[in-house]
């Protein structure tokens, strides 16, 4: 199996043997995985549309939508690790993945692709544990 091809086969391997599997996407009425990829291979060669919603990086305004920072919706996203800091994007979009940068991950697929939960279901209980340790 080529490198780039484990890489993106690792993200469904790290969904598989956690919460974040298939049944949670489809219990969520989710059924795609929101990725944001850096990497040398495409992703269509292993995933189709339905599978995944690509969010792009910014880079450029065109990508980035008109905005600053990404505003995440709920769901499962698959974050190519080396987008998080920034390094490669212009001052405006510094901060564009500043969401995920304190998050601690699900999983991970490989060293290079976070899993973060965004679904309800996990934000409610991140909150339901942020406010029993402020009692």
């Amino acid at each position: 199996m080529p490198a780039a091809q484990g890489l993106l086969a690792a993200i469904v391997f790290a969904l598989e043997p956690t919460a974040l599997g298939h049944g949670v996407l489809m219990a969520n009425q989710m059924p795609s995985l929101r990725l944001a990829y850096f990497g040398a291979d495409t992703p269509w060669r292993y995933f189709t549309d339905k599978e995944i919603v690509s969010t792009p990086p910014p880079w450029n305004a065109a990508l980035a939508k008109g905005k600053t920072a990404l505003e995440p919706e709920p769901g499962i996203y698959a974050i190519s690790a080396s987008l998080l800091p920034a390094h490669f994007f212009a001052l405006q979009y510094q901060d564009y993945y500043q969401p995920f940068r304190h998050r601690t991950p699900k999983a991970r697929a490989g060293w290079s692709i976070l899993i973060c939960d965004l679904t309800p279901q996990s934000l409610a209980r991140v909150g339901d544990s942020a406010a029993s340790h402020s009692r």
